[in-house]
């Protein structure tokens, strides 16, 4: 238990640091967020006898495990409590915006029938 915190402090400060290099800034939220990922990602390889994964595996797993906790952090932070962390509103290609204004169609189409 003890190697997986220092994974997780140590992946934390990675990317707490290259986000603050690459973006200019950022949140002390994202240190616990990238932890977060890549102690559990760092998990994959370590019972090796319960879980022979090929690197493919491992590659769609780590992908699968940073997008459920980007996202719910993202709908948890942002969304709900409204710290404003994260800002793709203008960027295009915005799922959660595109899945509003789909659903909002939809339902427009559904009311006029």
């Amino acid at each position: 238990m003890k190697k997986f915190f220092i994974l997780v402090f140590i992946m934390g400060m990675c990317y707490f640091t290259l986000e603050g290099f690459w973006r200019g800034w950022t949140n002390i939220v994202m240190l616990f967020i990238g932890g977060l990922c890549g102690g559990l990602i760092g998990l994959l390889d370590e019972y090796p006898q319960h879980f022979n994964l090929k690197i493919w595996q491992q590659t769609l797993i780590a992908w699968l495990v940073i997008l459920v906790i980007e996202y719910s952090s993202g709908m948890l932070l942002n969304v709900w409590l409204g710290l404003g962390i994260w800002d793709y509103s203008s960027m295009p290609a915005n799922f959660v915006d595109t899945l509003w204004n789909l659903a909002g169609q939809l339902a427009a189409l559904e009311a006029f029938r």
